[in-house]
């Protein structure tokens, strides 16, 4: 399959189909017969990865995201002044998003300040991520 993705081999689309559906069918009915033993508990099925329930985790994430934002921010072409401005805009940020109950607008609002900075918008699109 590697070799007609990398177009080092030239094969039928549909021949390739026909053959994964035939060895994923094998594994299945091979599963089926042997019944093994499963290595991953049921909590799997509810368990979302983007969507954690564990709060701890959750905020100490955002610790070591905003930890990480400063830390670029101080490697930015800017006045002393700016970044210093700038890395207290993520401290605010920080004390929003680890409250207890974060304030929307105040949120829209730091965030806003630091979108006026390319380097910084890539942050914020995975800060947005991390948020949902």
């Amino acid at each position: 399959m590697s070799g007609v993705l990398g177009k080092v081999i030239s094969l039928p689309i549909a021949e390739l189909a026909d053959f994964i559906v035939d060895r994923m069918e094998a594994v299945v009915q091979d599963l089926i017969r042997t019944m093994p033993k499963a290595i991953i508990g049921e909590w799997i099925v509810n368990y979302n990865p983007l969507n954690r329930s564990d709060e701890a985790a959750r905020k100490g994430t955002l610790r070591d995201f905003l930890a990480a934002m400063e830390e670029r921010i101080q490697t930015l072409p800017l006045t002393a002044a700016a970044r210093t401005e700038l890395r207290d805009v993520v401290g605010l940020l920080r004390k929003e998003v680890l409250s207890e109950k974060p304030n929307p607008v105040l949120l829209r609002v730091l965030k806003g300040h630091l979108e006026a900075v390319p380097e910084l918008r890539s942050y914020l699109r995975q800060l947005k991520l991390l948020l949902t």
